[in-house]
């Protein structure tokens, strides 16, 4: 069963599960040179995936959107059955909200875009792992899209799509220090502990949509 923690010498099992053959060879092999995640098997069809996951019970499952027609949803909620332990993180092209805050109210621990860098990408997932359920990492009841500036909305917009520091300073025009502040400031006003939990509350409290 998995732990979802890995020590510093154990790398984090993941089954990686998306009908791209380019993008399962790719991204496969920059997580194994990476080192910090270990592919132990990948699927190109929504039922092979679910069959890996049962057999190696992996501490994440990387899921892609579009595979074979299968429904994500449908897939997500056969990956929680056989696997319930396992962290589910979307990896995918599409940026598309709702589809986002569905799939994060539905477990999903990350919605992550494919185009961001792979360093970037990596670290999410990494971080994902380390972060809570959805169902233990509500936004407060009370808060309030005017609770944020309009700063701050912008640079949180940015970082639910996986975007770095550097990224976000160079489209907004700032500096990377300011970015930090803002993030410090939204994160403070959301209770969140990280940029994947600043993400999910901000989705729960209906900010992103």
């Amino acid at each position: 069963m998995p732990t979802n923690e890995a020590t510093a010498t154990e790398p984090i099992s993941a089954v990686l599960i998306d009908d791209h053959r380019v993008f399962l060879d790719a991204f496969g092999s920059l997580l194994q040179n990476d080192g910090r995640i270990d592919v132990v098997a990948s699927a190109a069809t929504s039922s092979g995936g679910v069959e890996a996951v049962e057999t190696h019970q992996p501490v994440l499952v990387i899921l892609d959107v579009d595979i074979d027609g299968t429904p994500v949803e449908q897939t997500l909620r056969k990956i929680q059955r056989v696997s319930p332990q396992s962290a589910v993180a979307i990896v995918t092209m599409h940026n598309h909200a709702p589809l986002r805050d569905v799939l994060q109210g539905a477990g999903a621990r990350a919605f992550l875009s494919k185009s961001t860098s792979g360093a970037v990408l990596i670290d999410a997932l990494v971080e994902a792992v380390a972060t809570a359920p959805a169902v233990q990492a509500k936004g407060p009841a009370h808060l309030e899209r005017e609770s944020l500036t309009q700063r701050e909305r912008e640079v949180l917009r940015l970082i639910s799509l996986a975007q770095s520091n550097k990224q976000i300073a160079s489209e907004l025009g700032i500096t990377e220090g300011t970015v930090k502040r803002h993030a410090y400031s939204l994160f403070q006003k959301l209770g969140a502990t990280s940029r994947v939990d600043a993400v999910r509350r901000a989705s729960n409290a209906g900010l992103l949509s």
